[in-house]
């Protein structure tokens, strides 16, 4: 099965992940004729990795490198650490199912001169998966069972 994901660092790049090979194709939607507008999920970069989290018939599944986890429902994400290093872990029922320790790269623009409306998320792909996963509404809308 092939999912369309958003890409969370460019908004220019969608990605086609293939569930049963596990390889994910980065393409331009300027220069793509495969662009259909329709997506069920986002990717970024975490370290020298791809990290995605999208769902197939409603269900969440979170994907690290070679490793791919379902989520239930009682799937939550914590992350601690300070400004450079940080440490996420996702848990399913108070286990902890996988843990990924990352850098995070300096702003392109220092925080005092940015006018621009961001939030820390939009620069931590594994922040971004953790809100989602935390805020029901933010989850519902990824499960896509609530429109935007």
């Amino acid at each position: 099965m092939r999912i369309t994901l958003q890409s969370h660092d460019r908004f220019g790049e969608f990605g086609e992940f293939d569930t049963e090979t596990g390889k994910l194709t980065v393409h331009s939607k300027n220069e793509s004729s495969d662009w259909k507008g329709k997506l069920n999920g986002w990717f970024g970069t975490v370290g020298n990795r791809a990290a995605l989290l999208f769902r197939v018939d409603h269900e969440m599944h979170f994907v690290y490198g070679e490793v791919s986890i379902p989520l239930k429902a009682h799937a939550m994400a914590k992350i601690v650490g300070g400004e450079t290093k940080r440490q996420f872990t996702l848990y399913e029922d108070q286990k902890p199912l996988i843990t990924i320790d990352y850098e995070i790269a300096p702003p392109v623009v220092p925080p005092d001169l940015d006018f621009t409306q961001t939030h820390p998320e939009d620069f931590d792909f594994l922040l971004f998966v953790r809100n989602v996963l935390g805020n029901p509404e933010r989850r519902k809308l990824a499960q896509g069972l609530r429109q935007p």
